[in-house]
């Protein structure tokens, strides 16, 4: 019984170094591929491993319309309009400016639970270590808030509208957890995403644009198996054991793990500011939870 109290950290911790990790990877994409035909494959490859999984597991879709729209609607706002934007935003805005804005979201989080969820209200803990997370985050990418790309200012807007997206679609299913299986929940979701996004691909972009290369291939890969299979399972199931403004913070410490990754392959130089900056993230977690 003690293991699994520890269990939900451990998936906590695991989630902030898989998505940490994806920031490269969509980097790597974007560089033979267009944003929406990128991320569309990544979810098509995602759904194509979820439904035999959904098989061996023998898990059921649900009909009840009411279950259903919950997954049909959350997966269109955090997968389809929120992947899609970030992807469309990375184009005109550096990952450590994506980063920044998208750590918006724990603000969304506390802010709509308050009135949505009856067991996770506003307290000031949760509001000052948001907002010392958040200034560890900007502490640490003061350097790539610079918007010079005219078309930056609505990357900008679109990263904090994806950021909202996702926070809504949280909530949500927060408030329905008990109703939503992870695996059920994942597999609808990813199936929007890959609808929705690889039509917006065939609508608006060239697959000439889309070069097969071992980058390319190895995001999309990479991306669907660790950045979206397991990781959003691992999401909805730690949604459904702690409180959604607490998994939420994971979101501040993904831009540190990227950070970190980049010194640990790439050799890129850790200054003052990154640990100045996670000490704050880390602090201000702490503060957040207490």
């Amino acid at each position: 019984m003690g293991n699994r109290n520890y269990l939900p950290a451990l998936v906590f911790i695991s989630l902030c170094i898989i998505w940490g990790s994806t920031w490269i990877f969509i980097k790597l994409g974007l560089q033979d591929a267009p944003p929406f035909l990128s991320a569309g494959m990544r979810f098509v490859v995602a759904t194509l491993i979820l439904f035999p999984l959904l098989k061996w597991r023998d898990l059921k879709i649900p009909r009840e319309w009411k279950v259903l729209s919950i997954m049909l609607y959350t997966g269109i706002f955090a997968i389809s309009v929120s992947y899609g934007l970030v992807y469309w935003s990375e184009q005109f805005i550096p990952a450590g400016l994506t980063a920044v804005l998208f750590s918006t979201m724990p603000f969304f989080v506390i802010i709509l639970s308050h009135f949505m969820l009856s067991d996770d209200p506003l307290t000031i803990n949760k509001i000052a270590g948001s907002v010392l997370g958040f200034s560890g985050v900007i502490v640490i990418f003061i350097d790539s808030l610079k918007i010079e790309n005219p078309m930056a200012v609505w990357g900008t807007v679109g990263v904090v509208f994806a950021s909202f997206c996702s926070a809504v679609s949280d909530v949500i299913i927060k408030k329905h957890s008990r109703s939503l299986h992870p695996i059920v929940l994942t597999t609808v979701q990813m199936f929007c995403g890959a609808v929705i996004l690889f039509l917006l691909g065939v609508l608006f972009e060239d697959f000439q644009d889309f070069r097969i290369t071992w980058r390319s291939v190895g995001s999309i890969v990479y991306l669907a198996v660790m950045g979206t299979s397991i990781a959003f399972i691992g999401f909805y199931w730690l949604i459904r054991q702690i409180r959604v403004s607490t998994a939420s913070l994971l979101v501040f410490v993904i831009p540190i793990v990227a950070l970190f990754l980049d010194w640990l392959i790439f050799g890129e130089v850790l200054n003052f500011r990154v640990w100045i900056g996670s000490f704050m993230v880390l602090g201000g977690i702490g503060i957040a939870v207490s």
